[in-house]
């Protein structure tokens, strides 16, 4: 395939102000907003998986596997976001009448954390560890305390909302219950116990005040706002419950059933069905006599939702892509309410003239001065670029290779493919040679190409001829690196055999020799020629418990290491880079943010946008893309945030700097909503963007 076809076209944008401009604006705009609030309006990156209504302010509140959650307005414009944690928000509980919500976090089975928040001002108000995954989680209607159900025979748990405080409500345990009803007064307690019984409570004294037997083992549950109904799913069926006898009242057919819940502002039954191509929502009064007659919607060539709630006539569904769409009871129009507008990105790179972003089948190349200065400036993007591959799918890795190029490679394709040198300053792509398999990375220096494939297979290829000059293979390497010019140190799994996860392997004889390490794994690392030390990236198993460390190794065979920090658990998402100039290190272990080592002592670097993820240093820019796919730029020598970047589906893109001015491509300017502090007040954008 020729460069031209290849690389497929260029757009032109517009060169943005200089920096005394930059500086006027930053010093002027002050005058608008003491600490105004950006956002970019965007949906969650992974599957939605609670959504909860405040009824009085119109807010929807969604939680995602992405650790997020985030607030709209029913405009679906985000007004607030919480990184809540690196874990999976599974469960999310609004506080009525506060700015407070209550989020379950974990991997399910060996953690579990429920913290309380602020969510206007990003306040953690306490946090408690859970044995396991509450039944349920709900606020009171009045917001003075929080119930969670556990699989236990004293089942529920109170808190106090706003201290966390453990409430004695109830002194006994009675059996597991599935869901309770909490009275607008907050005196009277209803609970359910799969056991099949409905119980009242006074909650002033905690006494029992009677005990109704009813349908065992229901699912589904859910309350009439007045607390005189309940439904519930069983046996294919939806039934309706009279709360003051516990008989049934009527049942309807739901085969397939996907979820159910009662509307609380209409008291009308919301209930969706899948079949394997479509999903249908129905909806039906109810009285006491029954369901009245239901309203069907088809959604075609929708997958079951993750989540649903109906609030105000409104039927909010939610899916693993982060998308959640709307349906009114007036309408059968459905309506993408919100969804995830960033670019997924693979991977990214620096070079002396223009950061380089690969995403699924696309390469976007970004050529500016304030890569090619090396000083820190603005972002002066002049020229942005696509390279279009013809297998949309393929993912590609990418590094800085020899002065305006970029390495490319397939990182996840099935036959390998080729690597390609791609000119940022020229637009040329051009291959260097054909690999058999996917690559994990491939890293220039002094003309020499080090590559790591997938299959274990190292090898140094001359980055002029494209010629194999070593070859090396080991099951199971992970990361590869040059060391004292002409040698690799790899890192890998520890074996039964050689007991380390370090080799030192002399590309002369093809000699190998373990270097001691008692970590079980090694799957970063990188050698600092200035200090001769070798840092790694690794999982160590101390005294039964797995975590992650990050280790400076010494002496002429690198055989001391010295832990300079851990992090318990496996953070295999995290990376770190050195500045061979200054000796620093940045690392993004600990899912906390960005963190520097120098003189001995870690700085944490400003707040991301995001969880970082991989972090890039090139001359005086430090790089990190986080986990939804944004990036953030800081200053290394000082570690000052320089601005967060974010690149949309469409290829536009905004940058939010320092100082409370943003730039924008033309159109990216939707994407941005900015606030009044900690307020819902949004701001006039035109006060804040540089044109």
């Amino acid at each position: 395939m020729s460069p031209s076809a290849e690389f497929t076209w260029r757009i032109k944008v517009r060169k943005l102000l200089a920096l005394h401009l930059l500086i006027f604006t930053i010093l002027t705009s002050a005058a608008f907003a003491e600490d105004p609030r950006f956002l970019v309006n965007s949906g969650h990156t992974d599957t939605i998986s609670s959504l909860d209504y405040l009824e009085e302010d119109n807010l929807l509140l969604s939680g995602s596997y992405d650790g997020t959650i985030k607030v709209w307005n029913s405009d679906g414009q985000i007004k607030y976001q919480l990184q809540i944690s690196h874990m999976p928000v599974r469960k999310v509980a609004a506080c009525p009448g506060k700015p407070i919500v209550a989020v379950i976090a974990g991997d399910g089975i060996n953690s579990v954390n429920l913290t309380v928040w602020n969510w206007q001002t990003g306040e953690l108000i306490f946090r408690e560890m859970l044995a396991e995954m509450p039944l349920f989680i709900k606020f009171s209607p009045q917001g003075n305390f929080l119930v969670y159900s556990k699989t236990d025979w004293d089942s529920l748990v109170f808190l106090d909302s706003e201290t966390g405080n453990k409430l004695n409500l109830l002194p006994e345990g009675f059996g597991i219950v599935s869901s309770v009803f909490i009275s607008d007064s907050e005196k009277t307690l209803l609970t359910y116990n799969n056991s099949g019984s409905i119980q009242y409570w006074d909650l002033r004294n905690g006494t029992r005040k009677t005990k109704i037997s009813t349908i065992p083992s229901l699912e589904n549950i859910s309350f009439t706002s007045n607390g005189r109904y309940m439904t519930g799913y069983s046996s294919r069926e939806l039934l309706l419950i009279d709360l003051l006898k516990g008989s049934k009242i009527k049942a309807i057919p739901a085969e397939d059933l996907a979820a159910s819940f009662i509307d609380q502002s209409t008291d009308k039954l919301v209930w969706v069905t899948r079949s394997p191509r479509d999903i249908t929502v129905h909806s039906a009064s109810i009285s006491g006599s029954g369901f009245g007659f239901p309203n069907d919607t088809k959604f075609r060539n929708f997958n079951a939702p993750t989540a649903m709630l109906s609030a105000d006539g409104i039927v909010f569904t939610a899916y693993e892509t982060g998308a959640i769409y709307t349906k009114s009871e007036y309408s059968d129009d459905i309506i993408l309410f919100a969804e995830n507008n960033l670019l997924e990105i693979n991977d990214f790179a620096i070079n002396e003239t223009a950061l380089a972003i690969t995403a699924p089948g696309k390469l976007l190349s970004i050529s500016s001065d304030f890569f090619t200065n090396r000083s820190v400036g603005i972002i002066d993007p002049e020229t942005a670029s696509r390279f279009q591959n013809t297998d949309r799918g393929s993912r590609y890795g990418i590094s800085a290779g020899r002065g305006s190029d970029f390495i490319i490679w397939e990182s996840e394709s099935k036959v390998g493919g080729s690597i390609r040198l791609f000119d940022s300053v020229k637009g040329t792509m051009t291959a260097l040679t054909d690999i058999t398999a996917p690559l994990v990375s491939a890293e220039y220096d002094s003309n020499k190409l080090l590559t790591l494939d997938k299959n274990g297979e190292c090898k140094i290829i001359d980055y002029v001829s494209g010629d194999e000059d070593f070859n090396y293979t080991s099951y199971g390497l992970r990361t590869v690196d040059f060391i004292d010019g002409r040698n690799i140190i790899a890192g890998r799994n520890s074996s039964s055999t050689l007991k380390t996860p370090l080799l030192h392997i002399n590309t002369r004889t093809g000699e190998t020799v373990p270097v001691e390490d008692n970590n079980i794994l090694v799957f970063d690392l990188e050698y600092d020629e200035l200090t001769r030390s070798l840092y790694t990236l690794g999982f160590e198993k101390r005294n039964g418990v797995m975590r992650t460390v990050l280790k400076q190794h010494t002496g002429r065979n690198h055989d001391r290491a010295e832990t300079i920090l851990a992090f318990p658990g496996e953070n295999i998402g995290s990376s770190f880079t050195s500045d061979s100039n200054s000796s620093k290190i940045f690392t993004s272990l600990g899912y906390g943010g960005v963190k520097m080592l120098y003189w001995g002592g870690f700085t944490s670097l400003e707040k991301t946008f995001s969880i970082p993820k991989i972090l890039k240093l090139r001359g005086n820019l430090l790089a990190s893309l986080n986990k939804d796919s944004s990036f953030t730029i800081f200053n290394p020598s000082n570690g000052a945030k320089v601005m967060d970047l974010f690149i949309f589906k469409d290829l536009s893109w905004a940058a939010l700097l320092e100082g409370n001015v943003f730039y924008a491509s033309p159109g990216a300017e939707n994407y941005i909503n900015i606030y009044d502090g900690n307020s819902a007040t949004e701001l006039r954008k035109t006060d804040y963007k540089m044109n």
